[in-house]
C-alpha cells in the first residue's frame, strides 16, 4: 500500500458553500464530504484494499445512489459535494454528476408534492390558526400567546425565540448573541441579531404595534414578578433565570406552540394562505426577507400548493 500523505483542509469550494451556514448544516456537509473521501481516489488518499477508492465517476455515482446515502436529500447533498471534489481536483466526469443530480432533484420535487398533499389535508387553516392564537390571549396563556404570535405573525424560527431577552431600552442590547423584545410606550421592537441566516441578511427589526402583544408581555411579567431593571430577562429561561440552552429550546416550544405545530408547519400554513391571495408574490418576498430566506426557497419548500 502506498504511503498516505497528510489530508489537507476542506477544499475552498466547500468552504464557500458552508460559509455562514448554521453549525448543523456545516456538520452535514462535512460528514458527507468525509464519506465521499472514503470512496474517491485523490492524491492524498490511495488505498488498494478495503473500500477500493476510485475516481471512476460512474462507480461513484452508483455507490452514492445505491447504498452509501439513504435519503433523497442526503444523496443530493452528496452529489453536490462529489461535484466539488471533481472540480477541486480536475477529475473527469463533471457532466455525469450534474445529470444525476438533476435527475435526483426531480425525484425530490415529486416526493415533496406528494407529501404536501397529505400535509395540507392534516394542517389547520391560517384562519383557524389565528383563532387559536386569540384564544390563548383570552385564556390568559400569555407566554404561549407571545411565542405563537412571533411564530405565526412574523414566520420566525425556533432559534429566533430561544435567545430573546426582554428589555426596555435599545441601550440594553449589549450582547449580539441574543435577540431582543424592546418594550416602548407605543410599540414593542423585535430585534434579531442571532438567527439562522444572520450572516447573509444582517440584523432584522420588526415593530409590533398589536396592543394584545404588549399587554400579554406586561401581564406575563406581572404574573411572574419579572423586572426590566438592569438587563431585563430571557423570555425562555432556566429556573435560575439563565438563558435556555439551544438544545432545549425545541423541547420547550413543543409545549408552547399551538396544536403541537412546529416552526415549519406554521410557516407552511401561512405561506400557503398568502399564495392564494392577491399580490401573493409581493407578500411572499416581504415574508422571505423578514425570515431571512430566498424567495424561491420559500415557494418551493413552504407553499403546500407547489
Amino acid at each position: 500500500m502506498a504511503e498516505t500523505p497528510k489530508e489537507p483542509e476542506d477544499p475552498e469550494e466547500l468552504l464557500k458553500i458552508i460559509k455562514d451556514k448554521k453549525p448543523s448544516t456545516v456538520k452535514a456537509y462535512k460528514i458527507s464530504y468525509n464519506k465521499l473521501l472514503d470512496l474517491v481516489k485523490l492524491p492524498y488518499i490511495y488505498e488498494e484494499e478495503d473500500n477500493e477508492p476510485t475516481d471512476d465517476v460512474e462507480t461513484l455515482i452508483k455507490r452514492v445512489m445505491d447504498d452509501k446515502f439513504s435519503k433523497l436529500n442526503t444523496k443530493q447533498l452528496a452529489l453536490n459535494i462529489l461535484l466539488m471534489i471533481f472540480r477541486e481536483y480536475n477529475l473527469d466526469g463533471e457532466k455525469k454528476i450534474i445529470a444525476q443530480r438533476d435527475e435526483n432533484k426531480k425525484k425530490i420535487d415529486l416526493d415533496r408534492i406528494e407529501k404536501n398533499k397529505i400535509v395540507k389535508d392534516e394542517l389547520p387553516s391560517y384562519e383557524d390558526l389565528q383563532k387559536m392564537l386569540n384564544k390563548l390571549y383570552t385564556d390568559e396563556e400569555y407566554l404561549r400567546y407571545i411565542v405563537n404570535y412571533l411564530m405565526v405573525m412574523l414566520s420566525i424560527r425556533n432559534k429566533d425565540i430561544g435567545c430573546v431577552r426582554v428589555v426596555d431600552s435599545k441601550k440594553k442590547m449589549t450582547n449580539q448573541d441574543d435577540n431582543y423584545l424592546v418594550i416602548t410606550q407605543k410599540y414593542v421592537l423585535f430585534v434579531r441579531y442571532n438567527y439562522k441566516t444572520s450572516g447573509t441578511y444582517g440584523v432584522k427589526e420588526n415593530r409590533i404595534t398589536n396592543k394584545k402583544f404588549t399587554s400579554a408581555l406586561l401581564n406575563y411579567m406581572d404574573e411572574n414578578k419579572l423586572s426590566l431593571d438592569q438587563d431585563g430577562f430571557y423570555l425562555l429561561r432556566k429556573k435560575n433565570g439563565e438563558k435556555l440552552p439551544c438544545e432545549k429550546v425545541g423541547d420547550m416550544l413543543k409545549y408552547l406552540t399551538i396544536d403541537d405545530l412546529n416552526e415549519t408547519m406554521i410557516a407552511k400554513i401561512k405561506i400557503t394562505d398568502i399564495a392564494d391571495k392577491p399580490n401573493a408574490l409581493q407578500k411572499i418576498k416581504k415574508l422571505s426577507n423578514n425570515r431571512g430566506t430566498k424567495t424561491d426557497t420559500i415557494i418551493s419548500h413552504y407553499d403546500l400548493n407547489y
